[in-house]
């Protein structure tokens, strides 16, 4: 009998545990998107706008900011080309580079060609760009940057810029482009 009841015991522990378990999970991935895309504050001035390589809304917000007067370049990170598009301009269907529709983004939005940078040799991730970004800034041009992302990649964006950036002392402010919608209650939005 004291045999069955440490076992019932132990099965109680075991089914609390689990449950525990259960529910720091379900509250974990349900508040993902707060952790993902942090409330941003006021960008502040920088020495150049950063266009992360991915969706078209960050030029966008980008030229906003440069309007503003927030830096006086903006510098767009060069994707590797998709495997893709490549096999289409072998059969002869090409394709716009990303980075030459943020930049004529950019240019119909007022920023002069002047003030306009592609950054890096072709990168395949955020930490690529990062890694293009630190090689571009290593001559000491700049003490800041204004990097524009998507609202779910701020974190993250932040958390590979700063490892790459951290002995520069270079100052690094992420947002994230208000024209992109993320719920940060992402289940309820197929997009998010």
């Amino acid at each position: 009998m004291r045999g069955a009841s440490i076992i019932r015991k132990l099965g109680v522990v075991a089914a609390g545990g689990a449950l525990l378990a259960l529910v720091t999970g379900v509250v974990a991935l349900a508040s993902a998107g707060l952790w993902l895309a942090p409330a941003a504050g006021e960008p502040r001035r920088a020495d150049a706008i950063v266009v992360l390589a991915g969706g078209f809304e960050r030029s966008i917000h980008a030229a906003e900011l440069y309007q503003r007067g927030l830096a006086p370049r903006i510098w767009v990170t060069r994707p590797a080309r998709e495997r893709s598009a490549q096999q289409l301009a072998q059969l002869g269907v090409v394709l716009p580079r990303e980075e030459d529709v943020h930049l004529e983004i950019l240019l119909r939005k007022g920023v002069p060609r002047t003030t306009i940078e592609i950054v890096g040799g072709g990168s395949a991730s955020t930490v690529d760009d990062a890694q293009a970004l630190r090689r571009y800034v290593d001559d000491g041009r700049i003490d800041s940057l204004l990097v524009v992302t998507s609202p779910a990649h701020v974190r993250r964006a932040a958390l590979i810029l700063d490892d790459a950036l951290r002995d520069t002392g270079i100052t690094v402010q992420i947002v994230g482009t208000p024209h992109e919608h993320f719920d940060r209650w992402w289940w309820r939005d197929q997009s998010s």
